[in-house]
């Protein structure tokens, strides 16, 4: 955080020091009293709580900002105690205040898929150039935004946040924090209907992004993915940028194809053409690629530096990640999070490195999925006999309807197994993995516990 004066921030909040002094040097804010050090200023955000002013006692030079009067008597003489009006407005006049301190490239990322590795890779991109602020792999809850935005300081050059869903509301939300001048949304599938209960709400929670960045900005969007086409933008007075490989991208790919752990591809840009080159697998990871590129790009990067600089780029842990693994099998781990479109996307990459191999799709549950989780299961049973995969096995009561459904599409019953759980899982394998099979192993985070079977 740039430490900042009290009485500075007082004129942005509303407030009055009613106990200890006003020329306090602030180092650090948070919300809620186990987050204290010393200089650090609470918002008493949680009225309804009675706040323990023992707390401040271990700690020097402390800032409480709260609607209510407290008893003082009983607190160290360098704390002080500062009244407003509205806790909670005053709370957001900080946040406000805090964001227009720093003129710096400000770049959003959200999206049902990608959005990790494609923060990854801008942060790659960025890094040996400028001093990057950036979210941590893919913790992006809402609580964890204020440390991600005191995270800027005096010597912070740019700053790429990844933005979640969990419901609606929270990209608008976030978007009050970073407010990004440059937006991305690497695709929208489905996800989190246990919060946004249909799919209409999840793609409208998705592009609330659109109305929290700045209205001058650059908007990237991902070409090729049909409810991103049919966005109304004429409200959006900025820039918008496509990436994808269909003719309406600005930044398209053509010539994918699969090489040595990773995708080669040449990337199109007005009358510009290079040859690039990404690591990880998927045509999904080249649109990763051009997500990433067109973001630094917007920031005056230069296409083939950045594109350079993606040849080293190290793909996230748990993202179809590849292992030699039991019995000389290879296996793709894409334990990280699940849902239909990325279910898709590494069944994909299985067909396509297979080379005529034995191919195993071990998958459990698809968490977060409300009331439609029984018929997106019975669509990846679908995707599964659409891939051609040799060897299905289920993990779990959810993840039956996957291979129902690919026993009623016509999948040999000798090539579909059900496991009810782990210990079922490790007797099973035996008898199915044979040597040079390719074995993709996709779970949601909360069953990443089975990677310890295959990967040792």
């Amino acid at each position: 955080m740039k430490s900042l004066f009290l009485k500075d921030i007082l004129t942005h909040i509303e407030g009055q020091v009613v106990y200890g002094a006003s020329n306090i040097l602030v180092e650090n804010v948070v919300k809620k009293p186990y987050e204290l050090r010393d200089s650090t200023l609470l918002f008493h955000l949680n009225t309804k709580e009675n706040l323990n002013l023992n707390q401040f006692k271990s700690y020097r030079s402390c800032v409480l900002v709260s609607e209510k009067l407290f008893d003082f008597t009983t607190l160290e003489q360098d704390i002080t105690v500062v009244k407003v009006p509205n806790v909670r407005r005053a709370y957001w006049s900080f946040i406000h205040y805090y964001r227009s301190l720093f003129n710096i490239p400000v770049i959003g990322i959200t999206g049902t898929c990608g959005k990790t590795t494609t923060k990854e890779m801008i942060r790659h991109i960025l890094k040996e150039r400028y001093k990057v602020q950036s979210t941590y792999l893919s913790h992006n809850i809402l609580d964890a935004n204020l440390p991600y935005l005191l995270g800027i300081d005096q010597d912070t050059q740019a700053a790429v946040f990844e933005m979640g869903v969990y419901g609606p509301r929270d990209l608008k939300i976030s978007s009050k924090y970073f407010v990004p001048d440059i937006s991305v949304i690497t695709t929208i599938g489905i996800d989190h209907l246990n919060g946004c209960k249909n799919v209409e709400t999840y793609i409208k929670a998705k592009t609330e992004i659109i109305k929290g960045m700045s209205q001058t900005g650059t908007l990237i969007l991902n070409a090729d993915n049909e409810h991103l086409n049919k966005l109304d933008l004429h409200a959006f007075k900025g820039n918008v940028i496509y990436f994808g490989f269909n003719e309406k991208a600005h930044f398209r790919a053509s010539n994918v194809r699969y090489t040595c752990n990773g995708m080669e591809f040449t990337l199109h840009f007005d009358n510009q053409m290079e040859h690039l080159y990404v690591p990880g697998f998927g045509e999904h990871n080249v649109q990763n690629a051009l997500a990433a590129i067109a973001a630094v790009y917007t920031m005056g990067f230069p296409i083939k530096e950045a594109g350079d600089r993606l040849r080293d780029f190290q793909h996230v842990e748990r993202h179809l990640q590849v292992y030699s693994s039991i019995k000389g099998c290879t296996i793709i781990d894409d334990t990280w999070s699940s849902n239909p479109t990325s279910m898709e996307a590494a069944l994909n990459v299985l067909k396509n490195i297979s080379n005529g191999k034995k191919t195993v799709a071990v998958i459990s549950r698809m968490s977060l999925l409300g009331k439609s989780t029984r018929k997106l299961h019975a669509g990846i049973g679908e995707k599964v006999v659409e891939a051609g995969i040799d060897v299905l096995v289920s993990i779990g009561d959810e993840a039956v309807e996957i291979g129902r459904k690919a026993l009623n599409l016509g999948m040999n019953e000798n090539k579909v197994f059900f496991c009810k759980d782990s210990s079922e899982l490790m007797e099973l394998l035996p008898n199915i993995v044979e040597e040079d099979s390719i074995i993709l192993l996709k779970t949601s985070g909360e069953d990443a516990y089975l990677r310890s079977f295959f990967i040792k």
